[in-house]
């Protein structure tokens, strides 16, 4: 499975995760089963906020879910409706995202934790949630 982790540079496995989906500068995807990394600039960087399709452009880089420490809920809903998964990282690295991964380790992104307009994102273990499986 094609993960898509946004971040701060083009850095590969040793970019910086970026803090919010729609604030990433670039895209880097890993096929964690064959190696594969690469990274590509997000076409929509300092887009005004719900004016691009999240889901749109994360299938057309062949990803098949998302890490990230925080997204919107126009970017989640997208996401959400088109079938992709969205999981919560707290690694700082892309190395360390997809560790964490590949570990079952992530817990998925649900609309209790995304960004609203300048709101702060909800504390995801102030609840309980059931680990994931990714193997869907």
């Amino acid at each position: 499975m094609r993960i898509c982790v946004p971040t701060e540079d083009d850095a590969e496995l040793d970019a910086t995760v970026s803090e919010h989906f729609g604030g990433a500068r670039c895209f880097t995807i890993v096929d964690p089963e064959s190696g594969d990394v690469r990274s590509v600039v997000n076409q929509e960087h300092g887009h005004r906020p719900g004016t691009c399709d999240a889901a749109e452009s994360i299938s057309g880089l062949g990803a098949q879910a998302v890490v990230c420490i925080g997204m919107g809920r126009r970017a989640l809903g997208s996401m959400h409706r088109a079938g992709i998964p969205v999981y919560r990282t707290e690694g700082r690295t892309v190395r360390q995202a997809v560790a964490e991964f590949q570990m079952d380790l992530l817990l998925p992104l649900v609309d209790e934790d995304a960004c609203s307009g300048g709101q702060e994102q909800g504390d995801p273990n102030e609840r309980h949630h059931q680990a994931r499986d990714h193997h869907m």
